[in-house]
Order: structure tokens, then C-alpha cells, then sequence
């Protein structure tokens, strides 16, 4: 399991937000890396932006959450995809959930409806 290096600066400032909020970082699942990041190159294969159907499945965890983010132009546009989630009433309670310890994170760029976009998928788990 490895990390990209813009996957890496996602996750430092999901656990930067996490700790403004005094939560504590969360660690790397090499379950929820693997089937976040084949779930982001999955999105884009097949031009279809939703949310996983049964993505808990498998993983081993008692609980899981899934954010998701579509940035045009295939940028990463890091600190500004954490805002949009942290000032969304769906999204904020998954990315400062304080029952969750683990995610995964996973980032593709390709084309879809014809246009460049890049796609974030992020996956916590507990227990």
C-alpha cells in the first residue's frame, strides 16, 4: 500500500482539520487505501460520479464513511475540497467523526462527460 504524493498531502490536511477541531489524526488502512483508490479510477473508467454501493463490505470495520469530490480541470485543489466538506452538513460529520481512527485515500484524474476532472474518494472506518 502506498501512498501518491498528492494522496499524502490530502491526508495531512484531513488530519489538519481534525486536530483544529480536537479530534486526533487518523492512520492509514491498507484496506480502505486499496478500495479507495480503486474505487476513485473506477469513477472515472466508468464516467459515473456516486457513491459505492455497499462499500463497508469486506472491509473489516464496524463502521465506515464515504466522502467523495469532483474537482474540474483534473485538479487536486486540496485545501479547498477540506473546506467544501468541512462546510457541508453531509460530509463535515464523516471527516471530523470522532468514532473513526482509519481511512483511506484515493485520487484519479482522467476524463469524464469529455472534460479533464480529477476525483477524491475518502473512506473511514472504526472499530
Amino acid at each position: 500500500m502506498r501512498l501518491t504524493p498528492v494522496e499524502v498531502a490530502m491526508l495531512a490536511q484531513v488530519n489538519a482539520a481534525r486536530a483544529a477541531a480536537g479530534l486526533g489524526s487518523v492512520r492509514v488502512s491498507s484496506k480502505l487505501q486499496n478500495a479507495s483508490a480503486a474505487y476513485a479510477r473506477t469513477i472515472i473508467a466508468h464516467d459515473r460520479f456516486a457513491h459505492a454501493q455497499a462499500f463497508q463490505r469486506g472491509t473489516g470495520f464496524r463502521s465506515v464513511g464515504e466522502i467523495l469530490a469532483l474537482c474540474p480541470r483534473g485538479r487536486a485543489q486540496i485545501r479547498a475540497v477540506v473546506r467544501a466538506w468541512l462546510a457541508s452538513p453531509e460530509h463535515r460529520p464523516i471527516l471530523l467523526g470522532g468514532q473513526f481512527g482509519w481511512v483511506g485515500v484515493g485520487f484519479a484524474r482522467g476524463s469524464m462527460g469529455g472534460h479533464q476532472t480529477a476525483i477524491w474518494v475518502v473512506r473511514f472506518g472504526s472499530g
